[in-house]
Formats: structure tokens, C-alpha cells, sequence
């Protein structure tokens, strides 16, 4: 469901009430240090009896925020800590997008749109990443998994990638000059695909820049999504429209065809008497990439 401009207001008014509150009870939420480990922690966590005490949602997001005072006292790594063990970490992930959550949030609690703004997570992963490409965090996970530390993790380095400039050339798009028709800088089976750092890189090289985008037709537009190695990552989740939702984060293109009706007029023009989809290229290491689910989910959902 879109929201309205009426409830978007009203967003913007629940903010102004967590700053109003946030001022209110400075004295209330002051921040220390631990003095056995030397980082700061939250005064108010969702396992102390103070918390049922707060007014809802609004008087929360406020006690979770991070005081100029702290932002100013903390590394850059102190800072990315802080922010993945926050409580309200997991909120960014349940409105219609992830990125109109993390406005939202962002709003309430700057560093968790900062982190990924700046670079900090994406070198916080990379720094504690192990050979086995676990990430091994550096302070007691057990309680804050719940507070959606993946989820946050795996969208916002994908929604914010950092790509080292080794990596700019490799990302060049260019048309095919036989076919005349733009193709994916970096596919799987070339050796760049296995030095990408998993499933965040991976989404971002199978993006389709804006100079691409403003350059192709209707038709090939549809047929470069058609042969995204991701595209079948939209079938892997709890729901189609879950996966849709996040891949079409990472990748656009990938549920904008879907929506202005991109796909069903390439699906019609191009399927024969026999009723079988008749593709313009060749689709010999694309089906393993999702295009029959892709296309059956895609257009039962929009009809």
C-alpha cells in the first residue's frame, strides 16, 4: 500500500516528536563508557524494565538515538559497533522499501544512514571479514540478530556500494560490436565474478547504470534484465514480491519492467502461434539465471 502525503507528514511529525523528546530526557539517557571494555553502550536497551516504561515507537526510536557528545568521543569502528547493536536497527526493514526505511530511520537515527552513506560499514565488512568470507564481529552478536543486523547489512551494502577504482574500468558498459546490443561487463562465468565480495558486489555489477538506461529501447531493455545473472535471487525469498521488492532495490530495472508493462508487450510480440516465447538472443546460460520463474511470477503478479 503507498503511502499517503497526509501519513508521510505525519512521519515527519513523529520525528519532530523523538527530537523534542530526545532534548527532554538528555539527562535520563546519559552515555558512558563500560569500564571493563571501554566502549559506550545504550542506556536504554529492550531488556531493561525502563523500556516497557517508554510511550511506544516514538519515545523508543528517541532513547536509540546517538548523542553529538558520543558521535564526536568514538572511532569510526566504535561508531559502526554501536549502530549494528542498535535496538531499533531491524525498523529500516519493514516499511514498503528499504530505503524509505532507512529515510525514516535515518531521520530519528542519523549514523544508521551515515554508516552506509560514507563508506564505514562497507570497510567495518571488509576489515572483519575471514577467509572463509564469514564477517566476524568484534562484541556479542547473541542478542542482536533479532534487531535485524543482516537484513541491514546485506541491503544497505547493496543499496550503497563501494567499489574500489580498480574496479571502475571492469564496470564500463559497452554495446556488442556484432550485435550491436549492451552486455554485462562481469557474468560468472569470467574470472572478475569470482573475485566480487559475494552477493553485495555481485548485485551491484548487474545494475544497469543511467547511461545505459537512457540509451537502450523498450526491447532491449527487457532483454538485458532477461539475462541478469541475478534476476533469479527474485525467487529465492519467503515471497515473490519480497524478493522483488529487494532485488528491485539493488537492480531497478528488474521490477520496473514489470510495473510499466515492459514485459508482457515483449512477451506478446514475441510469442509464436504455438504459444511459445521465442527469444531474441541466445538463451542457452540464462535459464539457470531465473527467466522462466522470473517471467511466470512477474506477470501472474502484474497482470
Amino acid at each position: 500500500m503507498r503511502r499517503s502525503t497526509y501519513f508521510n507528514q505525519l512521519l515527519v511529525i513523529v520525528v519532530c516528536l523523538a527530537l523534542v523528546f530526545a532534548s527532554a530526557c538528555a539527562e535520563k539517557r546519559t552515555w558512558k563508557r563500560d569500564p571493563e571494555t571501554g566502549k559506550y553502550y545504550y542506556p536504554v536497551t529492550p531488556d531493561m524494565p525502563e523500556w516497557a516504561e517508554l510511550a511506544g515507537n516514538v519515545d523508543q526510536l528517541a532513547v536509540c538515538d546517538i548523542p553529538d557528545y558520543v558521535l564526536e568521543d568514538v572511532t569510526e569502528t566504535e561508531l559502526v559497533e554501536l549502530v549494528l547493536q542498535n535496538p531499533k536497527l531491524g525498523d529500516v526493514t519493514v516499511f514498503n522499501s528499504f530505503q524509505e526505511g532507512l529515510n525514516f530511520i535515518g531521520e530519528c537515527i542519523p549514523p544508521v544512514k551515515t554508516i552506509l552513506e560514507d563508506g564505514s560499514l562497507r570497510r567495518y565488512v571488509e576489515k572483519n571479514t575471514d577467509e572463509n568470507g564469514n564477517l566476524v564481529f568484534t562484541f556479542d552478536t547473541s542478542q542482536y540478530f533479532e534487531y535485524g543486523i543482516t537484513e541491514y547489512i546485506e541491503q544497505g551494502l547493496a543499496r550503497y556500494p563501494y567499489f574500489a577504482s580498480a574496479c571502475a574500468e571492469k564496470l564500463t558498459w559497452k554495446r556488442d560490436p556484432e550485435t550491436g546490443k549492451y552486455y554485462y561487463p562481469v557474468t560468472p562465468d569470467m574470472p572478475e565474478w569470482a573475485e566480487l565480495a559475494g552477493n553485495v558486489d555481485q548485485l551491484a555489477v548487474c545494475d544497469i547504470p543511467d547511461y545505459v538506461l537512457e540509451d537502450v529501447t523498450e526491447t532491449e531493455l527487457v532483454e538485458l534484465v532477461l539475462q541478469n545473472p541475478k534476476l533469479g535471487d527474485v525467487t529465492v525469498f519467503n515471497s515473490f514480491q519480497e524478493g522483488l521488492n529487494f532485488i528491485g532495490e539493488c537492480i531497478p530495472p528488474v521490477k520496473t519492467i514489470l510495473e510499466d508493462g515492459s514485459l508482457r508487450r515483449y512477451v506478446e510480440k514475441n510469442t509464436d502461434e504455438n504459444g511459445n516465447l521465442v527469444f531474441t538472443f541466445d538463451t542457452s546460460q540464462y535459464f539457470e539465471y531465473g527467466i522462466t520463474e522470473y517471467i511466470e511470477q512477474g506477470l501472474a503478479f502484474y497482470p
